[in-house]
């Protein structure tokens, strides 16, 4: 399923007072939140980072959104062949398999495509984001994980079983990448951790779910 289609916090707001008021308990429903985070991430897909950098930071700052950028639009690029495999299909066990060696050799490559990110933003300088650009960056992160999250659920949902039994020693990879994903952001902009729990509270149980690791990560902050 593609990220646009779930409701979330609209990010516009949250940093100029959401650290400041109580977190509304919400269900795990998608559903039940009403706000949409189009609204903040179409921009981020359509912005041009074209001017010249004045200073180091903001060489830093550029880089790391435009790495993040990449890889939400790279990463969409294989979870869209995923989702484009489940239409109209008819599920027999044949073609489950097929689906199944399908996922796993996408997801395999979402890895790899993680992980070159990773590297990329660990040889940047640590860095002080502007809070329009510590938006950006959380908004990208939310948008990367929701659409790994609910695209494979959504593939359990047609063909049946777990995301474990669907990925099998693969999901524990997928996991470990992106908790290494967030670290290496974090050591970078700082700890962004905190607001991305935020941020994916009405989810935070389906993300858990999926994605155990993380889940368990972001419920202890």
């Amino acid at each position: 399923m593609r990220f646009s289609s779930f409701s979330l916090f609209a990010l516009s707001g949250l940093f100029a007072g959401a650290l400041a008021a109580p977190v509304v308990a919400r269900g795990s429903g998608y559903g039940e939140v009403t706000e949409t985070v189009s609204s903040v991430v179409a921009p981020v897909a359509t912005h041009v980072y074209s001017a010249e950098p004045a200073v180091a930071t903001h060489i830093s700052n550029v880089k790391t959104i435009t790495i993040l950028t990449q890889l939400v639009y790279d990463v969409k690029v294989h979870t869209g062949a995923i989702n484009a495999t489940l239409v109209d299909v008819v599920v027999t066990e044949t073609e489950k398999l097929k689906i199944i060696q399908f996922v796993q050799n996408e997801v395999k490559q979402i890895v790899a495509i993680i992980n070159t990110a990773v590297t990329g933003i660990l040889d940047l300088e640590v860095i002080q984001l502007v809070e329009a650009d510590l938006k950006t960056v959380v908004s990208l992160l939310v948008e990367l994980i929701v659409e790994i999250v609910f695209t494979l659920q959504g593939v359990v949902k047609i063909i049946g079983g777990t995301v474990s039994e669907l990925l099998g020693f693969i999901l524990p990879l997928l996991v470990n990448v992106i908790i290494a994903l967030l670290h290496a952001v974090a050591a970078i902009v700082g700890d962004v951790l905190s607001l991305l729990k935020l941020v994916l509270e009405p989810v935070l149980d389906i993300v858990g779910g999926i994605l155990i690791g993380l889940g368990k990560l972001l419920q202890e902050l």
